[in-house]
């Protein structure tokens, strides 16, 4: 499954995107590290957490709301935290 994650990545990246498929993205985002420290690796080396936190400024709040989830889940899964994120930390 992780080989689709680039795709995912890229429909999350549309700033053309529909408003149900940026919802999806972002929540196949959090669903790709949920529970997996490999899934963590793989979504923050995609850069997916620079195309959430992007997200989270915009004004449709379905989007944010599922923005925000999956960060949650990349941040608390397996207790990687912010190392994982922003090596710098």
């Amino acid at each position: 499954l992780l080989a689709l994650l680039p795709e995912v990545v890229a429909l999350a990246n549309k700033s053309d995107g529909d408003r149900e498929e940026l919802i999806q993205s972002a929540a196949t985002l959090g669903s790709f590290a949920y529970g997996v420290d490999d899934g963590v690796r793989a979504v923050v080396a995609q850069g997916a957490v620079q195309t959430l936190l992007r997200v989270l400024g915009g004004a449709d709040e379905a989007v944010v709301e599922a923005a925000a989830r999956s960060l949650k889940l990349i941040y608390r899964v397996g207790g990687l935290g912010c190392s994982l994120v922003d090596p710098g930390v």
